[in-house]
């Protein structure tokens, strides 16, 4: 497999340079200069492209097995090195770069390495030699893990594995080792999968030496189904292996630090330029149809649970039910103007100011009243799971169609469940795909926005 990667990479390579050749060949001068800024632009330019390659891993396997991977990796790659490359062109300012050069660069590498990835996967499919990558495996034990490992093995021709066999215990120590031996090596095993529960120490340390002389590698196959994730992470603590029971993107400090430079930029940017806008129609529109207090603060749970004071621009009459009694459709209490704000997600526009300040982030599981919190905490499997994150201005449960009310524990559930979705799998394309899906679906209206 690794020699179709480098391929892959090797061709697409040379391809994008090409298109860069010609897209930006200058039609002024008649030639392409070598020596001026054409160079400049060309390094940095396959930089660029690298550096989007290893941030993406858009080689890795797992992004090679499948055809959307494949579409999706190409996209995210090409979108990071779009904007690295004009950056770099803000910044240094010394050359002239047509537009319609860069946008036909663009097109023409997007079907271009669309095209190229589309017969690689046929050709991975259908024609890939037996050679390439070829691994032979043999599952030692023959119960319900082993047959995963097998079902497994027969399903990813991709990754070239070759299933010779279960090898079962044969209750003699010394027969089972010189038999697994004499296997191994009739049949040129590379890979040896322990999947048994009741192999000695002393034996497993036996299997482990021969593999290890005979450059077989040997691996642990354990069986955690219906406890661990699939995002379950394993770490070292000394020599004790540990895993945790779901992965965690968030917990990377590098992770948190990219997602705040997201919070503060785009709060700023909506306080910024759309809040001078929207304030003054907000204020004057208020104190016609609904006086009262233009803001309405709510304590809401937070992260690890913490309260903070939720900020809305005030939607319903005062009441002494706020903070108890979620709204419902035709809620008396919502104003005509509050329905609209509400329709919009108008009202949610002051959150900003909290995601600014660090108590909430643009995406995220929404907060909950206390009360909800405390009586969801009790009933739903999970709730909790979703506080050890930011809450969000706007979330995957609710572009999901999980917004508004949740008058029933299953539609609660299924919030649950989508919010606990984001928290393990996590990514900055993540947000950025939420937060236009919350615009076209404020353009497009939502059933249960009220």
């Amino acid at each position: 497999m690794r020699y179709s990667q480098l391929f892959l990479f090797l061709v697409e390579f040379l391809v994008i340079n090409l298109i860069f050749r010609y897209t930006f060949f200058s039609s002024q001068r008649g030639v392409f200069d070598p020596f001026g800024n054409d160079l400049s632009l060309l390094y940095f330019f396959n930089v660029a492209w690298l550096a989007s390659v290893i941030v993406i891993r858009t080689y890795q396997i797992s992004n090679l097995e499948r055809m959307d991977r494949l579409v999706s990796g190409l996209l995210k790659t090409m979108a990071l090195q779009t904007f690295l490359v004009m950056a770099y062109v803000i910044f240094v300012k010394n050359f002239y770069l047509p537009k319609i050069s860069m946008f036909t660069n663009v097109g023409l590498v997007l079907v271009s390495l669309l095209v190229l990835r589309t017969l690689f996967r046929l050709w991975m499919q259908y024609f890939k030699p037996t050679s390439f990558a070829s691994k032979n495996v043999v599952v030692l034990g023959s119960g319900p893990l082993a047959v995963e490992l097998r079902d497994f093995f027969g399903t990813q021709k991709l990754l070239g594995y070759k299933f010779k066999g279960f090898f079962k215990w044969n209750n003699n120590a010394l027969n089972y080792v010189e038999d697994l031996k004499n296997f191994c090596k009739s049949n040129e095993i590379h890979e040896i999968y322990y999947a048994h529960t009741d192999l000695s120490k002393d034996l497993i340390k036996e299997i482990v030496k021969f593999a290890d002389n005979n450059l077989i590698r040997f691996k642990f196959a354990m069986n955690f189904q219906g406890f661990l994730s699939r995002g379950a992470e394993l770490e070292f603590f000394n020599s004790t292996p540990v895993f945790t029971y779901r992965k965690e993107p968030l917990e990377s400090a590098w992770n948190r630090f990219v997602k705040r430079s997201f919070d503060i930029i785009f709060s700023l940017m909506v306080i910024l330029f759309l809040f001078p806008f929207v304030i003054p129609v907000v204020f004057v529109i208020m104190k016609i149809t609904m006086p009262g207090p233009m803001f309405f603060g709510q304590a809401r749970s937070g992260r690890n649970n913490e309260t903070f004071t939720c900020l809305k621009f005030r939607s319903m009459t005062v009441n002494r039910e706020s903070d108890a009694q979620q709204a419902t459709k035709h809620d008396a209490r919502i104003t005509k103007w509050g329905a609209f704000m509400r329709k919009t997600s108008i009202d949610e526009l002051p959150q900003f100011f909290n995601v600014l300040v660090g108590d909430m982030s643009v995406v995220g599981p929404r907060p909950h009243m206390l009360k909800h919190t405390e009586d969801y905490g009790k009933e739903i499997n999970s709730f909790m799971v979703r506080h050890l994150v930011k809450p969000g201005i706007t979330g995957y449960a609710q572009v999901s169609g999980y917004r508004g009310g949740t008058e029933t524990p299953e539609l609660m559930e299924a919030r649950v469940k989508h919010d606990v979705y984001y928290l393990e799998n996590w990514s900055i394309w993540f947000d950025l795909k939420m937060v236009v899906l919350t615009v076209v679906n404020v353009f497009k209206g939502e059933e249960n926005a009220y």
